[in-house]
């Protein structure tokens, strides 16, 4: 046991620690001589009193879940602050057997930290820093079933920047990826709600999802970022529209009931950006699409 990999304590009935192995000492910084307790325990390693209570309450339902079935404590995510005051992800788990219990520790915070990279490399496009079309699919489906629950309208904007092959011709494609990356700023900072969503949808187009908004409402906020193309006013040479990088936005609005879906909402959306593209680009339409 004491040479085991993963730390661990064996703890008495009065609260006592009676054996730390080698990796736990080293782990938190405790000299095999110094006395332990339970209750220095929690203070040394939990300092946010708040935080403390809510360790204990569940560590102490864990430990009369395991003397009621099969001995086994149930293995959770604590976050233990170390001597030094690093705050490190622990799986804390063990075996209680009389009055006694072992607690076994595992490190997780780099396999945390790692996932959550993967996640994010995952979701987040990786020229322009927004959410990726991935991100977006998965998005649209559970804001549907909210506002299907909820019985409020979802809209949609879908958005093309106008003329950008004519951009990536005349300037190079690393000003093109330039224009891509302030384009997606743009949009993400013309947004008004936390719960307004925009990601990049493939090449130049961009879609932005918002939820529990009407049709007027969807219409002012592309309005707001026709406006906000303008006042970035990034130059645009080989544009037969504008002297400046302009967008084209399709709007769809629908309050879901069961019979329609979110697939039809996209196609109601880029139906509209082709109406915008068609009928001159630089503008917003929203078809005949009522919401």
């Amino acid at each position: 046991m004491n040479e085991m990999p993963m730390a661990l304590c064996l703890v008495d009935e009065h609260g006592n620690f009676y054996f730390r192995n080698r990796r736990f000492e080293q782990l938190f910084a405790i000299p095999p001589h110094e006395v332990m307790s339970l209750a220095r325990w929690w203070q040394q390693e939990y300092p946010d009193p708040d935080y403390r209570q809510q360790v204990i309450d569940t560590w102490t339902a864990d430990l009369a879940y395991a003397h009621a079935h099969d001995g086994q404590i149930p293995q959770r995510d604590y976050q233990v602050t170390l001597p030094d005051g690093e705050q490190r992800t622990m799986a804390i788990g063990g075996l209680v057997f009389g009055n006694h219990f072992m607690a076994t520790f595992e490190d997780r915070t780099e396999q945390i930290e790692h996932n959550a990279l993967l996640r994010e490399m995952a979701y987040v496009d990786g020229l322009t820093g927004i959410a990726n079309r991935r991100h977006f699919d998965e998005s649209l489906h559970i804001e549907w079933r909210r506002c299907l629950r909820s019985g409020q309208p979802i809209s949609m904007l879908m958005i093309d920047i106008d003329h950008f092959k004519a951009y990536n011709d005349h300037y190079g494609h690393l000003l093109g990826d330039e224009c891509l990356q302030a384009v997606a700023t743009t949009l993400r900072d013309g947004l008004g709600r936390a719960q307004d969503f925009v990601a990049r949808y493939g090449g130049e187009e961009f879609v932005c999802l918002l939820p529990e908004s009407t049709a007027a409402g969807a219409r002012k906020v592309a309005e707001r970022l026709l406006t906000a193309m303008h006042t970035l006013a990034r130059a645009h040479a080989a544009s037969p529209v504008a002297n400046s990088v302009t967008i084209s936005i399709g709007i769809a609005t629908e309050t879901p009931d069961g019979h329609n879906d979110p697939e039809a909402l996209l196609a109601y959306a880029d139906a509209n950006l082709y109406r915008a593209k068609q009928a001159g680009r630089n503008r917003v339409d929203a078809g005949d699409n009522a919401g």
